[in-house]
């Protein structure tokens, strides 16, 4: 770093070299933001040492031979969690998935009884998983879990979310009647019905924001609201709890979602019957994930039990989850992974197209990370290796949500290949990763995240949500039908009135303003077939007109009598109102259904006067000059059919009530959808999530920097650079809620057999768990600062690493085979 003068404060990271001038033969100690002293020596003409330690305000002091202090100089040490690999492909995947947790604004808040409460989502599922990776950048998980404790009903039940509270509405007709919404403070608690988890994850995120933050007297007052939380789930036999099977249980849902499967089990409901449940007809049944989840929040109350002195009561919720991932395990896994689900009510057939037993849904990837045991984890790793062999041909990757998804049963929600239902999640890929580098697939898991990295430069370098697990089949040409509109055309395309036709857009003076150049008959705009009536041979009449004022219709009715998916229609609009909506379309079907598309203005049309439109469903047909403006037009527009499987009676064109004019010169049926440019990005949850997942993957799996204790005073360091092919790499890994960190530099030199690895950390002890090389036969030494040093073998299915535990001052460990 240079000279450091006394009285000025300097910065420095952790690992940075520090040099100290002038100070020699006096003796020198350096003492951390804690009070600790990390470095000691006597001083040459310059002395240099490694920066370690609590972050915060550092000191180096100079003494005398008789202890008396000739100068203390500060330093300020400062970092942040970060990757610097010799390529910089990590570093920036990294900064990539910053980016991507960071969409929403990255925290958000909500307020209580006038205090704020941050949070990332105002969910606890997703609040969660986001944190996963947001903890590595953001100081306030502890705030969701306070505001959640807060609002924890009498029983121990846990609210899935909050919002701003606005009065009774939607989710008081659906769920009040369970009593699982509530107003209070300023926010409306709402339980998703369906859901049969937020008590655990509230567990989870409890577990996880002490692990940030590592505050003992946080915890205290927190824990028992843990407690209560798991009680309540085993209580709660009629929503809850299965007798039959001592396990959780929950309406049919794909994996963990809250919407439920539209089938002939499904009740009534007054409004929204796939996310409402009831206590006496829904047909319940036990998901595995939920069960995984519960077991592994069990052991996580458990160890913070234990941090508060409560002995008793942590051995009870411990053996609590080792009995519930038991019969879990008894009764879903297969031998390679977890079956779906096994309904309590052996009647149940239910009729989804699909072995369900064949089927991998994502809390498999979650429960790799939930202490299931080595060989099962194993296990689902080399399922999702299966599917990665046989998924669809240019699938994103093997990461489903849903593998094979359900061909029908789950109504809206049901789209095959799409969010729940087979749609490709980078949450299922960061879970994975995680997963893969601790059980022996380093490389694998390097691979996942270099594919993660990929696709998100392919998305404007951003990691989203998910992505269609199939690319989409290629259009089939079309077949097209237009329609004569000659008898019920009432409006003619000149500007001057006659008994039989309206002036065009009622144009009160014959001066040109219209559209008279526009060509009519047979024409073509944008490859659609149109039928434009010749107002020469159709007594003046060449379009449709409608409004809700003056002389035209408000609305006319147009015969179809046949089926289509897409309708096009070529218009023009003059003067839209406030609403900026053209026109809309009403399809009536012969089963007297009917279903309403308004067009928009700037989307589906655009004033007839300097026509400009261009999207994938709707452009500019013709253009021409008239006597008073050097443009004016029609547009195209694609109108996809609601219920295409339905034969259409009538098409209704009607006009908006603030004003608009709209005129439908031609239409024309099509038997098959508008070839549309389609995305691959699937739909339906946070993108934050699942980068956060990715970073978790990244930081604990690849980089191998975790906290196995609160604040970091317990750390491992597992660098699996190696798996990725790189030899240099600096990592640091900063927990903001507590500035607890570790740092390291890790360089591997495969001609000399060596790893050279440089570490500290703010707290007392690290677990070194340091991959070797393929290659790497011999038993390898261990030196730290020079001395030798005890170390142990281990083997994780085929990989090999060298595991010893070191202090948290800045330390050179050398490994030799």
């Amino acid at each position: 770093m240079g000279l450091v003068h006394s009285g000025r404060v300097l910065e420095a990271a952790p690992l940075d070299t520090v040099t100290l001038m002038g100070a020699k033969g006096l003796f020198i100690s350096v003492v951390d933001a804690k009070g600790r002293i990390y470095w000691t020596g006597f001083g040459e003409s310059s002395t240099t040492f490694r920066v370690g330690g609590a972050l915060g305000d550092q000191h180096a002091v100079v003494t005398d031979a008789k202890g008396r202090t000739v100068s203390k100089l500060h330093f300020a040490v400062k970092a942040k969690t970060s990757i610097d690999d010799e390529h910089g492909e990590f570093k920036d995947l990294l900064e990539m998935l910053h980016r991507s947790m960071l969409v929403y604004g990255g925290v958000g808040a909500s307020s209580y009884r006038g205090k704020t409460y941050h949070n990332y989502v105002p969910w606890n599922l997703d609040q969660n998983m986001t944190s996963k990776g947001m903890r590595y950048f953001d100081p306030t998980s502890s705030e969701f879990v306070d505001l959640h404790r807060l609002g924890q009903r009498h029983d121990g039940m846990i609210y899935s979310n909050t919002a701003l509270d606005t009065g009774p509405g939607y989710y008081d007709t659906a769920y009040g009647a369970l009593g699982l919404v509530k107003h209070e403070g300023g926010l409306r608690w709402t339980r998703q019905s369906v859901e049969a988890m937020p008590e655990f994850y509230f567990v989870l995120n409890m577990f996880g924001a002490w692990i940030d933050n590592g505050d003992i007297a946080w915890l205290r007052q927190t824990v028992d609201s843990g407690c209560k939380a798991l009680d309540y789930v085993m209580n709660d036999k009629r929503l809850r709890w299965s007798s039959k099977f001592d396990l959780i249980k929950r309406a049919y849902t794909i994996d963990m979602w809250d919407f439920q499967a539209t089938d002939k089990y499904l009740p009534d409901a007054v409004v929204s019957p796939s996310m409402v449940i009831d206590p006496d007809r829904t047909k319940f049944g036990i998901f595995y994930g939920d069960n995984t989840g519960y077991a592994y929040a069990c052991q996580c109350l458990g160890k913070m039990l234990e941090a508060v002195g409560r002995t008793h009561d942590a051995t009870k919720y411990r053996k609590r989850g080792e009995e519930v991932l038991d019969r879990t395990n008894n009764l879903l896994w297969n031998g390679h992974y977890y079956t779906h689900r096994q309904e309590e009510d052996p009647t149940v057939v239910r009729d989804f197209g699909v072995d369900e037993k064949s089927q991998v849904t994502l809390s498999n990837a979650y429960s790799i990370n939930r202490d299931i045991g080595h060989q099962k984890s194993v296990e689902i790793i080399r399922t999702y290796q299966r599917i990665r062999k046989e998924m669809p041909h240019g699938s994103p990757g093997e990461w489903y949500m849903c593998y094979p998804p359900f061909p029908r049963g789950f109504g809206d929600h049901s789209k095959v290949w799409e969010y729940m239902n087979g749609g490709v999640g980078a949450t299922v890929a960061g879970e994975l990763a995680k997963g893969a580098f601790d059980h022996g697939f380093e490389t694998y898991g390097s691979d996942i995240l270099r594919r993660i990295h990929e696709l998100g430069n392919s998305h404007n370098g951003l990691v989203g949500w998910e992505w269609r697990g199939a690319p989409y089949p290629p259009y089939e040409p079309a077949k097209f039908e237009p329609i004569d509109l000659s008898p019920y055309a009432n409006m003619d395309i000149v500007g001057k009135a006659s008994e039989q036709a309206i002036a065009c857009f009622e144009n009160t003076v014959d001066d040109g303003n219209d559209l008279h150049l526009m060509p009519t008959g047979s024409q073509h705009y944008s490859g659609i077939p149109f039928q434009i009536a010749d107002p020469q041979k159709n007594a003046r009449k060449c379009a449709i007109g409608v409004s809700a004022r003056g002389k035209l219709p408000r609305t006319t009715d147009i015969p179809i009598g046949r089926t289509a998916k897409t309708i096009y229609l070529l218009q023009a609009v003059s003067r839209p109102g406030p609403s900026n909506l053209g026109a809309f379309i009403r399809f009536v079907y012969e089963d007297r259904s009917e279903s309403t598309v308004y067009e928009k203005m700037g989307m589906q049309l655009t004033s007839w006067w300097f026509p400009e439109l261009h999207s994938d469903t709707a452009g500019v047909a013709w253009t021409g000059p008239n006597s008073k403006s050097a443009a004016v037009g029609t547009t195209w527009t694609a109108i996809a059919n609601p219920s295409p499987e339905k034969s259409i009676r009538t098409i209704e064109y009607g006009a908006v009530e603030d004003g608009a004019m709209a005129a439908l010169f031609a239409l024309t049926l099509s038997d098959q959808p508008h070839p549309a440019p389609r995305s691959d990005v699937s739909f339906g949850g946070p993108d934050n999530w699942s980068a956060a997942s990715c970073v978790y993957g990244l930081i604990e799996g690849l980089a191998g920097a975790e906290p196995i204790g609160p604040a970091f005073e317990m750390a491992k360091i597992s660098p699996r650079w190696i798996s990725a092919g790189l030899r240099k790499v600096s990592c640091t890994s900063v927990l903001p809620a507590s500035n607890g960190y570790v740092s390291y530099r890790f360089e591997y030199a495969s001609a000399e057999r060596t790893i050279s690895l440089w570490t500290t950390g703010s707290g007392k002890e690290l677990t070194i768990h340091l991959l070797l090389p393929p290659d790497s036969k011999l038993v390898p030494q261990v030196t730290v600062n020079d001395n030798p040093h005890v170390c142990r073998i281990s083997k994780v299915e085929t990989s090999k690493y060298v595991d010893f535990e070191i202090g948290t001052h800045p330390s050179h460990t050398v490994v030799k085979w």
